[in-house]
């Protein structure tokens, strides 16, 4: 940061490089508080996008298993970057106390698991289930994406997205949020009901 703000004084750019200068301690104690913030799980998982979203998963899985009165376990591919951060998170989500805490935009995150069981890991060529579950969401990627570009959505791929695709949900629980717009998801339903409107 100090070399940044020495270039920005060889352009004469004095101003940016007193402000930026001056936010220097803040800068780097962020960015060690960030650091830090990754090593609280094994192989640094925590660095990964993948956390987020795995969080955001047991919890929807939980709170769906709850509502159907379902008891549900996770099978992961085993990998070798996320295998024990996954475990420690699912762990530390699902054994305290029940409890949800609310979120800005309306959703929540929920700790305290009654329904979702447990998470193992295996090797996808042991496991039917990881081949389908990798097949199936390789479906809908190819749905979700023919949508968002506007592209022809063949008659298999539209009857999978009508039954699998999270964001054309509004009343159950808060899936789509996360993961699009509210534009791509009126997208989504538009593809879906205009196909219905020519059977």
């Amino acid at each position: 940061m100090k070399s940044i703000c020495e270039a920005l004084r060889d352009a004469r750019e004095t101003d940016l490089a007193d402000k930026l200068s001056g936010a220097l301690s803040t800068i780097e104690d962020n960015t060690s508080s960030e650091k830090s913030s990754h090593t609280f799980l094994p192989n640094n998982a925590g660095a990964s996008l993948n956390v987020p979203a795995f969080i955001s998963f047991i919890t929807i899985l939980e709170k769906y298993a709850s509502a159907k009165k379902h008891r549900l376990s996770i099978i992961h591919d085993k990998t070798k970057a996320y295998e024990r951060g996954y475990a420690e998170l699912y762990r530390l989500y699902s054994q305290p106390d029940r409890f949800e805490f609310p979120l800005t935009d309306g959703s929540s995150l929920l700790m305290g698991f009654s329904h979702l069981k447990n998470i193992c890991f295996k090797e996808s060529k042991e496991s039917p289930w990881i081949q389908s579950a990798d097949v199936l969401i390789s479906g809908l990627n190819r749905f979700l994406k023919a949508v968002y570009k506007d592209e022809f959505v063949n008659p298999e791929l539209l009857e999978l997205g009508k039954y699998v695709s999270p964001a054309i949900f509004d009343n159950i629980f808060k899936r789509g949020d996360s993961v699009c717009s509210n534009e791509i998801r009126k997208k989504i339903r538009d593809v879906i009901q205009e196909t219905n409107m020519y059977r």
